[in-house]
């Protein structure tokens, strides 16, 4: 049974990508930073649906919580073969009013604890000369985002980081690829926006709707076994971009 290392499962689109990881056979590592709870009870759902999972805390701002937690899912479950990045939040704001403090929170959360955990994951998957690391980005990292000037900034790292680490990683039979995810449905988008101003958001897309977190789910699946697609931005948007 191959063994993922999810990152910020606890999330609406974590908790999607758990549970279809977990219909197909998968063991799941549930990492959470706050919402115990919450990981909890999709390990639950995991375990009616015939996967596997336990839950970890993991903190991807401290190395120590990244190490403890890594050391835990090692004897727990065993070593991963898939890695997958879902950690985030949006950050709305006037470029002019972004204070140095929420500049460094957001590089922290969406680049410095991507490349510690990376720098966990990558040794084990040469030695193994296999593996598949998938990082879920944004459409923003890409166009950019008004208002979201260092989100864009962080999501737009996350790609050129894939990109690169695809082509020094390909050599060794490890693909690395990346989401770029447009609006989904989720708390975290209720959080920033209106029920109004999603409507007005879903008449510039042309599927003319809001994405779902399952939507997401089956991408994430799709790249757990695609064997020939490394270094790839995929765009899940619904044609926004």
């Amino acid at each position: 049974m191959s063994v993922v290392w999810l990152l910020g499962a606890s999330g609406d689109i974590g908790r999607a990508i758990s549970l279809q990881l977990a219909k197909e056979g998968y063991s799941i590592a549930v990492c959470y930073f706050t919402n115990k709870k919450r990981a909890e009870e999709i390990v639950a759902s995991c375990f009616r649906l015939g996967g596997f999972a336990k839950s970890f805390y993991l903190n991807v701002r401290d190395i120590s919580s990244i190490n403890s937690a890594y050391k835990e899912i090692l004897t727990t479950l065993g070593e991963p073969s898939i890695f997958i990045y879902a950690v985030g939040n949006l950050h709305f704001k006037l470029f002019q009013d972004i204070s140095l403090e929420e500049y460094n929170q957001v590089l922290a959360l969406h680049l410095n604890g991507l490349f510690l955990t990376l720098q966990k994951i990558v040794p084990l998957f040469l030695k193994k000369k296999a593996g598949k690391i998938i990082v879920l980005s944004s459409v923003f990292g890409e166009v950019g985002g008004a208002c979201e000037t260092i989100y864009s900034l962080a999501k737009g790292g996350q790609n050129s980081m894939v990109k690169a680490l695809a082509k020094e990683l390909a050599p060794s039979n490890i693909t690395v690829n990346a989401l770029s995810i447009g609006a989904i449905k989720s708390k975290m988008l209720d959080s920033q926006l209106s029920i109004k101003e999603q409507d007005d958001l879903c008449k510039n897309i042309p599927l003319q709707r809001l994405g779902y977190p399952f939507e997401v789910a089956k991408a994430v699946s799709y790249l757990c076994t695609a064997s020939y697609v490394t270094g790839q931005i995929l765009r899940l948007d619904g044609g926004w971009f």
